[in-house]
C-alpha cells in the first residue's frame, strides 16, 4: 500500500514538472496559448519551445497558416530572450531565422501590422548583435509594413503583441538610431 502510494506520488510530481498546465491537444492555437503561458508566466522556455514546434507541425498538416506563423514569431521571441531561468537558450541567429519566416509569411498573408511588429522585434536582435545597418533596415521595413496596414480589415495586433504605439516607437527608434 505504501509502495503504491509512493509510486503514485512520484508519478504525479514528475508529470507535474513535465506538463504543468498543458492539456493534450491537436489544435495548434491551443498549443500556442499554452506555450506563451509557459514562457511568459511560468518561465519555462524549454517546454514552450516543444509546444510551439508541435504547433507548427499541426498547423502545417491542418493548413492553418496563421497559427504556423504565430508559432514562428513566438519561437523567435524565446530565442531572443529565453527568460530568467536559462539564459543559455538564447540563440540570436535562430531568432532571426524565425523572425524572417514570420515576416515573410505575415506579409504574404497581408497581415502587415504583424509583419511590422516582427520586423520591429528583429531590429532589437540586430541591435544586440551590434549590426546597425541591419537594425535600421528592419526598422524601415517595420515602418513600411505598418503603413501598408492602414485601413486593412482583419489585420490587427492583439494586446499581447503590442500596445498600439508601434508606429510611434518605430519612428522614434529610426530617428534616435541614426537610421534616417
Amino acid at each position: 500500500m505504501i509502495k503504491a502510494l509512493f509510486l503514485i506520488l512520484v508519478g504525479v510530481v514528475l508529470s507535474g514538472c513535465a506538463a504543468a498546465l498543458v492539456v493534450e491537444s491537436n489544435d495548434p492555437e491551443t498549443k500556442i496559448r499554452q506555450a506563451t503561458t509557459l514562457f511568459n508566466e511560468l518561465d519555462r522556455p524549454v517546454a514552450a519551445v516543444k509546444l510551439l514546434e508541435q504547433a507548427i507541425v499541426l498547423a502545417q498538416k491542418q493548413g492553418k497558416k496563421l497559427s504556423e506563423v504565430d508559432a514562428q514569431f513566438y519561437l523567435a521571441e524565446i530565442d531572443k530572450s529565453s527568460g530568467t531561468r536559462d539564459g543559455k537558450l538564447v540563440d540570436l541567429g535562430k531568432a532571426l531565422e524565425h523572425y524572417s519566416r514570420a515576416t515573410a509569411l505575415y506579409g504574404e498573408m497581408k497581415y502587415f501590422k504583424r509583419a511590422s511588429f516582427a520586423y520591429w522585434n528583429s531590429s532589437a536582435v540586430y541591435e544586440q548583435l551590434g549590426n546597425k545597418s541591419k537594425r535600421c533596415e528592419a526598422l524601415r521595413n517595420a515602418e513600411v509594413f505598418h503603413e501598408k496596414s492602414m485601413g486593412a480589415s482583419g489585420d490587427f495586433l492583439t494586446p499581447d503583441l503590442a500596445d498600439g504605439k508601434l508606429l510611434e516607437s518605430i519612428r522614434s527608434l529610426l530617428a534616435s538610431g541614426g537610421c534616417r
